[in-house]
């Protein structure tokens, strides 16, 4: 089997025949279908919800998130929801309390924790870092 690589970081495998099948086990079509679960809700979506989808145990598909992504489910949920926050820290005027809750927080102080935790800077502070880089950029330029 030739390994492919498919964005985010999800190995598939692919046999001699042509039939992909995802590291451990799960086959293409569950593979793109749970990547798509989680993906279309940047990762609010339960495991015990995939496991009724997908007619899995949540242990099954918890070890093969472990085995293809190197990571958790959980973890790689919190990171597809901050990964989201930071996407629009950068692109957007929102406030913070609204992007937390398009990332899939209840609360502003869970975003901030996990968000602290993940990078060492608070939502704030970043946002703030990345105007003063632009301001820097776009003065470079204006000459």
């Amino acid at each position: 089997m030739t390994p492919t690589y498919s964005p985010p970081n999800l190995v598939v495998l692919t046999s001699a025949k042509g039939r992909s099948e995802i590291a451990g086990g799960l086959d293409d079509w569950r593979v793109h279908r749970v990547q798509h679960a989680v993906t279309a809700t940047q990762g609010r979506i339960r495991l015990s919800k995939l496991s009724q989808q997908f007619g899995l145990s949540t242990s099954h598909i918890g070890r093969r998130f472990k085995h293809t992504y190197g990571i958790g489910f959980r973890r790689y949920s919190v990171e597809l929801r901050l990964a989201h926050a930071v996407h629009l820290l950068q692109t957007s005027n929102m406030p913070i309390k609204e992007i937390a809750g398009r990332s899939g927080y209840q609360h502003c102080s869970d975003l901030s924790y996990q968000f602290k935790q993940a990078f060492g800077v608070s939502p704030t502070q970043l946002r703030q870092y990345i105007r003063l880089l632009k301001s820097e950029t776009d003065d470079e330029f204006s000459v």
